[in-house]
């Protein structure tokens, strides 16, 4: 599954991500995640990420 919208100044993008190679972006990157979990490393700091849980 994968879609991009493209404006002025931001771009929305949904991804199925298994793996994903490190790389540097020049702006700001927010992850949410739908269903799963995935370990992320930012400025050498791993984060543990999964779906949020509504109570």
């Amino acid at each position: 599954m994968s879609g991009t919208v493209i404006e002025d100044s931001y771009q929305i993008s949904l991804q199925n991500i298994r793996h994903h190679s490190q790389h540097i972006h020049l702006g700001i990157e927010i992850l949410f995640v739908i269903r799963g979990e995935v370990e992320v490393m930012v400025n050498q700091d791993f984060w543990h990420l999964g779906k949020m849980i509504s109570c």
